[in-house]
């Protein structure tokens, strides 16, 4: 658990910065790949893929479904 919430404010380009104690925490790093899963209207998972990990189109649910793909860490 975190010692305080932790917030981050969404940009005019869609872009937002992780902060510091979440990145350490879950080890979030230059070329980390993020996947996001939404759990309601307002409420998404967010995962740290690591690794060569594939991610399975049945993960996916509604019209955007992806495809599988493995990763590479870019760092």
């Amino acid at each position: 658990m975190f010692n305080k919430p932790l917030f981050s404010v969404v940009s005019s380009k869609g872009q937002t910065v992780l902060p510091i104690e979440l990145r350490r925490k879950i080890n979030i790093g230059q070329g980390s790949t993020l996947f996001y899963t939404q759990l309601s209207d307002n409420s998404f998972m967010v995962r740290v893929l690591v690794e060569g990990e594939t991610i399975s189109p049945s993960l996916s649910s509604g019209k955007n479904k992806i495809p599988s793909f493995g990763l590479k860490k870019t760092y």
